[in-house]
């Protein structure tokens, strides 16, 4: 929940600008959530922060960031992974592989890296 109002810049997670760490965490443990947050906020004013309509503004115009940098902060524990542990074993450099999904996800650099990796190897 505070990170769908701070976010985190270093995960691209952009949060509700000018809502920083200590707003965010006097909110959520206020109101404990982004929707309750939200159906409460004509009653800011009971929080006893400075600059209360600055706030205010600013969590009506980043509404749907703080929706959506919630969603991105959110680490799911549901998802069905069909590995087992003998799949996880470490076997080897693969070096083609690699390449492959370098090329796939377009990492140019890393494609360099690689390149340059394999010909100091031979």
């Amino acid at each position: 929940e505070v990170m769908g109002l701070m976010g985190d810049p270093s995960d691209n997670i952009p949060g509700v600008k000018g809502i920083g760490e200590k707003t965010a965490i006097a909110l959520i443990q206020r109101y404990h959530s982004l929707e309750n947050l939200y159906d409460h906020l004509q009653e800011l004013e009971k929080t006893g922060l400075k600059g209360i309509e600055r706030i205010r503004k600013a969590l009506v115009a980043g509404k749907d960031a703080a929706f959506l940098s919630r969603k991105l902060a959110t680490v799911r524990t549901d998802v069905p992974v069909q590995l087992t542990l003998e799949d996880l074993h470490y076997q080897g450099w693969q070096s083609e592989k690699l390449r492959e999904l370098f090329v796939e996800l377009n990492f140019t650099k890393l494609i360099e890296g690689l390149d340059a990796n394999n010909l100091e190897q031979a």
